[in-house]
């Protein structure tokens, strides 16, 4: 087997949805989880996409993940409400939450909704994105398990807390969307590097007993380093308080790493947002000031060596075409890891185009 296979997008989302039917999913969830994962690869974000897929259903089998959540959503004000995901795979919670807000947020100009006893929900952009769709403003947060320390500490306590922002385009540039960690790297890449056998940047982590660490495996059993040192470290500490803490969530150790041997649900916290900009600005002085600042920004002198200033999301939206064109390339350690869950789920496997 080649070290990379590429399939088609059809061909892999109804694959990976029947693979969560078959582990008692209801297919409107899958189909859910399976959008949300396949956008990623599509994206050319491989490390939150379908690479993610075997351990969510190990954790089904497991009883980790619960396939029939009752979720519940309560409001005590009219545009701020709180979610109890019931332990659902996390992208069936972010994308109800993400579902009720837009249409509050059209009625009340903004709505938000934390949510509770919740898992991993694939790249936070998605559920911002929802809502630059609909014309709103989206903002999403979450926390996880230990990765980061505490500023001057060496052991892990905050998750690497993803922080994402979508906001509309104009009529001449595409929108805007931000999606990252607030650790210097996010854990997902560390984790396909330990499954691959790569190393990882010098300075991304610390190993143990707290040195520098090029190893993928140690650095897992160490702490991930935050962006901007002490500015990093204060920013995901807020994204733990917000997300985790006054959600009723996990914080800090009481939420669960889903590649431990822990038999306790992971408990993850999420806090999504939106608001409509024309509460502020007409959508057409709205469109007409992001395509100026957006062009001015392209306009701006380039340092040495780049040939164009680029915005957050152009990269993605462009890798997105290519790769429904072209195929999605998956490593061979999670083909023979499908090929394992096709024989065990009774799911035929998808033949590469390559």
């Amino acid at each position: 087997m080649t070290n990379k296979l590429v399939f088609t997008y059809k061909e892999l989302f109804n694959f990976s949805e029947n693979l969560l039917i078959n582990s008692g999913i209801k297919k409107c969830d899958a189909e859910i989880v399976v959008k949300v994962l396949i956008q990623a690869d599509l994206e050319g974000i491989a490390s939150h996409g379908l690479t993610r897929l075997p351990i969510y259903l190990e954790r089904i089998e497991k009883g980790l993940i619960n396939a029939n959540p009752k979720i519940t959503l309560e409001f005590l004000f009219p545009a701020l409400g709180i979610m109890d995901a019931d332990n659902s795979l996390g992208h069936v919670a972010a994308y109800t939450a993400m579902e009720k807000i837009i249409a509050n947020a059209k009625e009340y100009g903004i709505s938000a909704i934390g949510v509770k006893n919740s898992n991993h929900f694939s790249a936070a952009s998605y559920y911002a994105n929802m809502a630059m769709n609909e014309g709103l403003v989206g903002i999403v947060i979450a926390n996880g398990p230990p990765a980061i320390p505490p500023w001057g500490g060496r052991e892990a306590y905050f998750g690497t807390n993803p922080l994402a922002i979508s906001i509309p385009g104009g009529d001449e540039y595409d929108p805007i969307s931000i999606d990252m960690a607030t650790s210097i790297v996010a854990r997902g890449k560390i984790i396909k590097a330990a499954q691959e056998g790569n190393l990882i940047g010098s300075d991304w982590a610390l190993d143990e007993v707290g040195k520098p660490t090029t190893d993928a495996k140690a650095a897992l059993k160490g702490c991930i380093l935050p962006m901007g040192a002490h500015k990093g470290a204060a920013l995901a500490m807020a994204i733990e308080m917000m997300a985790g803490l006054l959600t009723g969530a996990g914080y800090g150790k009481g939420v669960i790493w889903q590649y431990s041997d822990s038999p306790q649900p992971s408990n993850v916290g999420h806090l999504l947002i939106a608001f409509n900009p024309e509460g502020f600005l007409d959508k057409a002085t709205i469109k007409s000031r992001m395509d100026d600042m957006i062009k001015e920004m392209k306009g701006m002198p380039k340092a040495i060596g780049i040939e164009e200033i680029r915005m957050p999301g152009e990269r993605e939206r462009e890798l997105v075409k290519v790769n429904l064109e072209n195929g999605i390339t998956l490593s061979k350690e999670l083909v023979e890891k499908f090929e394992q869950l096709s024989a065990k789920l009774s799911v035929p496997m998808p033949k590469s185009i390559i």
